[in-house]
């Protein structure tokens, strides 16, 4: 039940952030608003750790993988994702986010010395089938130029950072780390982290205090951040870096239900063909592991 709920979660958290993300663009940069998110989930789960009288204090050798964890997982992707937005289409976008999945069956292999089997392999690669058919109309107006190549190389570093940070957060997990105590260490590192890259490119330290953004930000600070990354980083400690990861793979669809409300988002023959796609290549994985413990 616990993997059920946390497989949820994260879907229905994280697809909900995909329009919520957008209230964050504009007044304050990219690198600030990450900072802000997590720099203030950090402060709320040391709150809770402190509460639950949970162990924080670590050696300077496992600060030092808490802090890339940080760097990868809650700083570079989230940078590198805001800075492909501004070169390609958000479908595209969310094409190369998706491939996280594809990341994490080969860095497991690599760092974590896991088996490579094949129904998650074969279940992600239809999962990402779909989001492509998804996703079709707009990656048919691509230009397969320079914006186009800058794009990409932004996404794909995004997507393979995120696989760094999901690998060290299952190497905590090995280590007997707890996910809410890695979580605070690796959010606070990360949006330092955000904070210097903004101050290193000479940005104005801003803050809205419009509405919208304060909403938005609180819903992704407590929801986006630390309930989902719980839930996120829980799959991961529990069946795998790869099999964990194809949640990331269903967040565009939920992104795309909830745009049919408030965006005027239509659906076509391509978009319910890759909806169908998605959720067998879900049922692939899901029954492959069933299988394989059986």
């Amino acid at each position: 039940m616990l993997l059920v709920l946390c497989y949820l979660g994260t879907i229905l958290i994280w697809g909900s952030t995909w329009y919520l993300i957008k209230f964050q663009l504009g007044v304050v940069p990219v690198e600030l608003s990450s900072a802000y998110r997590f720099i203030l989930a950090a402060f709320i789960l040391f709150g809770w750790c402190y509460w639950r009288g949970l162990n924080i204090k670590f050696s300077i050798k496992t600060h030092f993988t808490l802090l890339c964890m940080g760097f990868f997982m809650f700083s570079l992707n989230y940078i590198m994702f805001y800075c492909a937005a501004s070169y390609v289409i958000s479908g595209l976008n969310a094409v190369l986010f998706s491939c996280v999945i594809f990341w994490n069956i080969l860095n497991a292999r690599l760092f974590l010395r896991q088996q490579v089997h094949l129904f998650i392999f074969i279940g992600a690669t239809i999962g990402v089938s779909g989001l492509i058919f998804i996703f079709l109309p707009e990656l048919l107006k691509v230009n397969f130029d320079r914006q186009f190549l800058i794009g990409v190389g932004f996404g794909s570093l995004g997507a393979f950072s995120a696989s760094l940070g999901n690998i060290l957060s299952a190497k905590h997990s090995r280590d007997g780390i707890g996910i809410t105590e890695g979580n605070a260490w690796g959010m606070l590192y990360g949006g330092i982290i955000s904070f210097i890259i903004a101050m290193a490119q000479g940005k104005a330290i801003i803050f809205d205090f419009s509405l919208t953004y304060m909403s938005s930000l609180f819903y992704l600070v407590f929801f986006g951040s630390i309930v989902a990354f719980g839930c996120y980083l829980t799959l991961i400690k529990k069946i795998g870096a790869d099999k964990g990861a194809y949640a990331l793979i269903l967040t565009p669809l939920v992104a795309l239900i909830i745009s049919q409300f408030f965006e005027s988002f239509v659906w076509t023959f391509w978009s319910f063909l890759g909806m169908i796609l998605l959720i067998f290549g879900n049922i692939i994985i899901l029954w492959g592991k069933k299988r394989k413990v059986s």
